[in-house]
């Protein structure tokens, strides 16, 4: 196969991607935290009376490192999302021949695509295939827009000092609608530390990212009327069903 007739979907391992991050995260928190300390002091020999901490505040250490992980998983999950409509706006205007694309082929000639944010994208092509666009105003929509708002406010992170960061204005949506959605939080920070982004990152917060991007993409092609493609990417389910409980949070 030459190399130009390849068409890469990196939405597919975005996701992917993402998901293998928020399992990573999740092992993490169902590890007892001494065992943690251990498995870290070994790849680290500090003095025992300060090795805690350091697993706490090292770069290597469990904390950082599942920070990193849910992350990771939250960013990409958003990556998924908007890879996905860009591939199929890239589909049309290229003359990929598939059922529906011919909807927005003007679109995409146009630059419509580029013009839009990510969702506004989604609606869009919706309208432009005469299908009836998302209610903004309930799923999966409003977890999708939650889910955006978060990557925004970690790509785009603004410091803050003390309880500013967690509790001030700027947060107060956001923290608002991640506690509506009943997530537990991180468990490996200090109770003590702002909500976000510390206390929010949590593998519950990371697999909600990865659900709420694959419910609402999963659901776009539905509407579209590309089964074909909706079948593929609802394939990805089969990984995303191992994301479950962990143990004791039936006991919280």
């Amino acid at each position: 196969m030459e190399g130009d007739d390849i068409l890469i979907l990196l939405s597919y391992h975005h996701l992917l991607s993402a998901i293998h991050l928020g399992t990573r995260s999740g092992e993490l928190e169902e590890t007892p935290w001494d065992d943690l300390i251990e498995g870290f002091r070994k790849k680290h020999p500090y003095p025992r009376d300060a090795i805690e901490a350091y697993a706490a505040t090292h770069p290597a250490g469990p904390a950082n490192m599942h920070l990193s992980y849910t992350t990771g998983a939250t960013v990409l999950s958003c990556a998924a999302v908007e890879a996905r409509i860009n591939e199929l706006f890239f589909e049309a205007t290229d003359k990929v021949s598939r059922p529906g694309h011919r909807a927005i082929q003007g679109l995409g000639k146009a630059g419509f695509a580029m013009q839009y944010g990510v969702l506004d994208r989604y609606q869009a092509a919706l309208l432009s295939a005469c299908s009836e666009p998302f209610d903004t105003g309930t799923q999966p929509y409003q977890d999708v827009h939650l889910l955006f708002r978060l990557r925004n406010h970690l790509v785009h992170f603004e410091p803050k000092w003390g309880k500013e960061q967690s509790e001030g204005s700027a947060y107060k949506a956001l923290r608002g609608g991640l506690r509506s959605r009943g997530l537990h939080e991180n468990p490996l920070v200090d109770p003590d530390w702002p909500y976000f982004p510390m206390r929010c990152m949590s593998y519950d917060c990371a697999r909600w990212a990865i659900r709420s991007a694959h419910v609402f993409v999963g659901e776009f092609l539905g509407r579209m009327g590309l089964k074909d493609k909706q079948k593929a990417w609802e394939s990805l389910a089969k990984h995303i069903e191992n994301l479950g409980d962990l143990p004791g949070w039936s006991d919280s």
